[in-house]
């Protein structure tokens, strides 16, 4: 049978019997991965997009500072970590008084995208740890614009002064705070204290910032947490806590899998009408196999075995 089949099918490929159905096996193999790939390459994209929306992988927002043990916790377990804090102020330059949503925040922010700073010297710097330095502040242009301010100049806030470092080009997560409209302070956290901005009853919402390279931990440490949360607090992920950022991811999944879907069965209806056309082809060659005495399960065999042997090879040709 075997050297019968492997003749048989050497005889269908040099006359060209199989190169209509294997052509379509090569082709849908190729637009299934493709397809595959494409949505791999898309939702891993999104995800860090959401990321970058947070500034981290997860928040822990809390309305009261959050505990010491727990940022301790999450650095003992091998996560980044940064803070900030998110406030309205009033600010003020020389005569003019502004009413500013001030961010105070650690020298590891952002932990996912970019923070995007203009001192004027120097376009578009990347901000490292080094640039939020304390006794400097920066400010978004309209901030500058309503204070009428220029960069070094001396700008006042809480008890203390500070010096205009220069202009906030891109803050990664100003997106994630929409609702408020005031323009934005960037300041070192530790500069909190000594302005006396902190006082007892003062509306600050707290952000503990997480990221980790294993996602499963970062899973482990969600659950864990949620069901810990004090009074005041929530989890904000890419996928918990942030509704728009899960509608926006389910949308682009389930248009990923509508394309899959249709490009699936187009590629069934091209293979079954490339067999069909193939066993249209050979009806009367087994039709005479069957009267010589090939019994019908021997002719399936055969069949079912070049149908294998094709596939195998296109399909490997076409997900290579």
């Amino acid at each position: 049978m075997h050297s019968f089949f492997f003749r048989l099918l050497a005889r269908d490929f040099r006359a060209g019997h199989l190169s209509l159905l294997g052509l379509a096996i090569v082709l849908s193999v190729l637009a299934m991965s493709t397809v595959l790939s494409l949505a791999d390459r898309f939702e891993r994209s999104l995800k860090a997009r959401a990321a970058s929306i947070l500034a981290a992988d997860a928040l822990l927002v809390s309305d009261h500072p959050i505990q010491r043990n727990t940022v301790q916790d999450a650095q003992d377990r091998g996560f980044a970590v940064m803070q900030t804090a998110v406030f309205p102020g009033m600010v003020s330059v020389g005569d003019q008084t502004v009413l500013a949503s001030i961010k105070a925040v650690s020298n590891s922010y952002p932990l996912r995208g970019k923070l995007l700073l203009d001192s004027l010297a120097t376009y578009q710097v990347q901000a490292k740890p080094s640039q939020l330095k304390r006794g400097t502040v920066w400010l978004e242009q309209s901030l500058f614009d309503r204070l009428q301010a220029h960069v070094g100049d001396r700008l006042k806030l809480g008890d203390a002064e500070f010096q205009i470092g220069g202009i906030i080009k891109e803050e990664p997560d100003r997106v994630a705070a929409f609702i408020n409209f005031a323009p934005r302070l960037l300041m070192h956290q530790d500069d909190l204290e000594s302005s006396g901005l902190i006082q007892e009853g003062s509306r600050i919402t707290w952000r503990l910032g997480l990221a980790h390279t294993d996602s499963r931990q970062l899973k482990q440490w969600l659950a864990r947490t949620e069901v810990a949360l004090e009074k005041g607090q929530r989890i904000e992920a890419q996928d918990a806590g942030r509704p728009e950022i899960q509608l926006t991811m389910q949308r682009a999944r389930s248009f990923l899998g509508l394309i899959a879907s249709i490009i699936a069965i187009v590629a069934c209806a091209a293979i079954a009408l490339a067999a069909r056309h193939y066993a249209r082809t050979h009806l009367k060659q087994y039709a005479l196999m069957r009267v010589i005495g090939a019994s019908r399960g021997y002719l399936l065999a055969m069949l079912m075995l070049q149908f294998l042997t094709i596939g195998m090879l296109a399909g490997g040709l076409g997900a290579a």
